[in-house]
């Protein structure tokens, strides 16, 4: 017997996981048992139990703040593991023939009888072996319970009950349901102004109301832009505001362009809306190189009158 251990910390505490050691006691002559001890790090408050058949081990593990696992591999007898139905395990169903309907029929009737199969009558050669998996867990995070038991981790379907597999949210206990309300406040045209000219653009400001049963209300705007006009035909122009591509991948090595903005939350105000959009516009040109717009082609009287992105 004897212990190795393993560490890995990460550079960046704001990673989602910034330490993780594990330590592995192995037991027997060919070390073919061990004992597992991980520690690393997680945002939550939780505790559970997974056993795995595959894999033959068993894990326990709680945390708040700093989570621990204890796993128990090749030590629990057979009986611990629970059973999952396997139809090329099992020998009946397969020496049957599926030559013709009645056989293909008679073969999934057989199959469908063996899947419901219950305790011990769920035998090896029935197409029963121990390779499962199965969880029981409580966790507290996103200001929810969140709960599964006995359960299988790698799946859910709408058959297995609320008691065994599900969540409480608190702030919906607390606050109630809630329901958004939308307002269409304007939908109008308006300008913005670059240094190469004004850009036409559509405007849709949104009011929106989330109300709670047993809260007070909360609102917030949005402001959609689409930079265009429609000519004398009444067909949409896009004219995007250009900047050049972020260069990283070959689809955005050339011109690029912003052809529109949706802004909610941090602006209250039109004004405010389209000093924060000439803003980012902006920011995107110093971040990958300013425009040259001495030689383009679509500037009459000062209001971009063409997509100028093919320009470049």
């Amino acid at each position: 017997m004897g212990w190795t251990s393993y560490k890995n910390y990460a550079k960046d505490k704001g990673e989602k996981s910034w330490i993780n050691s594990r330590w592995t006691w192995f037991i027997g002559e060919h070390g073919n048992k061990h004992i597992d001890i991980q520690i690393c790090s997680t945002p939550s408050i939780g505790w559970g139990v997974d056993v795995n058949g595959g894999e033959r081990d068993v894990t326990f593990k709680f945390w708040f703040i700093l989570k621990f696992y204890i796993s128990f591999e090749y030590i629990f007898p057979d009986w611990v593991f629970p059973r999952e139905y396997n139809q090329f395990a099992d020998e009946d169903v397969k020496a049957l023939k599926r030559e013709t309907p009645e056989q293909e029929q008679k073969f999934y009737e057989k199959k469908g009888n063996n899947e419901k199969l219950k305790g011990r009558a769920r035998t090896k050669n029935k197409g029963w072996i121990r390779t499962a998996g199965r969880e029981i867990d409580l966790s507290f995070h996103n200001y929810s319970m969140w709960w599964r038991f006995w359960t299988d981790p790698g799946s859910w379907h709408n058959g297995i009950p609320k008691w065994r597999h599900g969540s409480l949210d608190f702030v919906r206990l607390l606050k109630g349901r809630d329901k958004v309300d939308s307002e269409l406040i304007s939908d109008r045209m308006d300008e913005i102004e670059m240094p190469e000219g004004k850009y036409l653009c559509k405007i849709d400001y949104t009011k929106f109301t989330r109300r709670y049963k047993r809260w007070w209300p909360k609102v917030w705007h949005r402001f959609q832009f689409e930079f265009g006009y429609e000519n004398e035909s009444g067909e949409w122009i896009k004219t995007p505001v250009p900047h050049w591509g972020k260069g990283t991948m070959d689809y955005n090595c050339g011109m690029d362009g912003t052809y529109s903005i949706s802004l909610s939350c941090e602006v209250k105000t039109l004004e405010e809306a389209k000093n924060h959009v000439v803003e980012s516009c902006m920011k995107d040109r110093k971040r990958y190189g300013n425009v040259d717009f001495s030689e383009v082609k679509g500037i009459e009287n000062g209001y971009i009158k063409s997509n100028l992105v093919g320009q470049f």
